[in-house]
């Protein structure tokens, strides 16, 4: 079938010149193409009925640092990912620490980790995403940024996520069938939890 619009997210994204370079192509001193130029394909994809544009992933730490400088080379919306983004500034991947030979309870005895950061966003992930959604907005107003959680539960990276601007938030507990949601509706039903639970906590339930 066809798509009204399309949006090609390019993964692993690390700075706007890794944009540019894959929006031209590059051909060798040859003239071989290393590079095939994703400009091109989106222009065949636009001849159609297609709309075709070009967002961004932002799942590493110089991506977040360079946010501002990646939006400004696309014109789709700029996609963070917490749990991507956790494992490359902590270079640990939750299938692996969590093994009964992985350092997950060693880490949280420790207190080197105050929470599972595989469910709870660290501080140093809030502080990039802080960082990249700001700098997005600063520098694109009106760019749509979408934030990949976990964890519906993650209060503080949820406040992180409304205070910077995050327009949408995307859960993917279900891997095969992700959620997006607006900030507010999640407050909305946060807000109903905590009454509720409130409410039993009066009355002995």
């Amino acid at each position: 079938g066809e798509y009204d619009e399309v949006d090609i997210i390019l993964p692993f994204i690390n700075n706007a010149k890794q944009i540019e370079v894959i929006k031209k192509g590059y051909k060798d001193n040859d003239g071989n193409v290393l590079v095939p130029s994703l400009e091109q394909a989106i222009d065949q994809v636009k001849k159609g009925k297609t709309k075709a544009r070009i967002a961004a992933m932002i799942e590493t730490p110089s991506a977040a640092i360079y946010a501002d400088e990646i939006a400004g080379e696309i014109e789709g919306p700029v996609i963070i990912d917490t749990d991507n983004l956790t494992m490359t500034v902590w270079a640990s991947v939750d299938r692996d620490v969590s093994r009964p030979t992985g350092f997950r309870d060693a880490y949280l005895d420790l207190k080197l980790w105050q929470k599972d950061i595989f469910k709870f966003a660290p501080p140093e992930v809030i502080g990039l995403v802080i960082e990249a959604v700001q700098k997005v907005k600063a520098k694109k107003p009106g760019r749509k940024v979408f934030l990949i959680v976990n964890n519906v539960r993650d209060q503080e990276l949820l406040q992180a996520a409304q205070y910077s601007g995050v327009d949408s938030v995307i859960f993917k507990y279900d891997a095969a069938n992700p959620q997006m949601m607006q900030l507010a509706t999640i407050a909305a039903a946060q807000a109903a939890v905590t009454t509720v639970v409130a409410d039993r906590a009066q009355v002995g339930v």
